[in-house]
């Protein structure tokens, strides 16, 4: 992706400043089509500077104005037909990239620990109302120790949540009080200077 952007940042630049320089050629030509389309690239100043998505739409305006009918004479006469193509070829890919990136981002991200919390206290739930259901209706060791056990699990879990509740409530140490200065200095006696 940074390759990509670094071409087309190249790219741009190398165009926008072949235009701006034609206009002081020696051949009628090439100065005439500088000058022409001076103009046109004049907005386009400064692209490569531009936040990255701003920049990829940048690069799309200046590569349709560029392509305009009556800018395509110009735009050939200056031999920019292959930088064109080229700079086209590198924004789609950096822009195919870039949201390719985006859709990740979007499938991979986590679900937050409040909603995941309300999806597992209903299975939760469940579970233990299946749990002393079944050792109601049919008693048995297995089902007593797994309750036994399920009770113990809950008190281990609900006494470190309470002892990490506990220090992150527990107040900063006070600092120690600095003694207030005595008038007149360091002297016993304020008749003493």
């Amino acid at each position: 992706m940074t390759l990509h952007d670094t071409n087309r940042d190249n790219l741009a630049i190398y165009i926008i400043t072949r235009i701006s320089r034609a206009g002081t050629l020696p051949l009628e030509a090439e100065r005439d089509a500088g000058k022409y389309l001076y103009k046109v690239i004049k907005p386009y100043n400064g692209i490569a500077r531009l936040p990255m998505a701003q920049e990829t739409a940048k690069i799309k305006g200046l590569l349709l104005d560029l392509r305009k009918d009556e800018n395509k004479p110009y735009v050939t006469t200056l031999g920019l037909d292959a930088y064109l193509a080229e700079l086209e070829k590198e924004n789609n890919a950096y822009d195919r990239l870039s949201q390719q990136r985006v859709q990740n981002r979007t499938t991979s991200k986590k679900e937050s620990g409040a909603n995941l919390r309300k999806r597992i206290d209903v299975y939760y739930d469940d579970l233990t109302l299946l749990a002393q259901s079944h050792s109601v209706a049919k008693p048995s060791e297995k089902a007593t120790a797994f309750i036994a056990a399920l009770n113990q699990l809950i008190a281990e879990t609900t006494a470190a949540y309470n002892q990490r509740m506990a220090s992150a409530k527990k107040p900063a140490p006070a600092p120690e009080p600095t003694p207030e200065p005595t008038p007149g200095g360091d002297s016993e006696s304020p008749d003493e200077i």
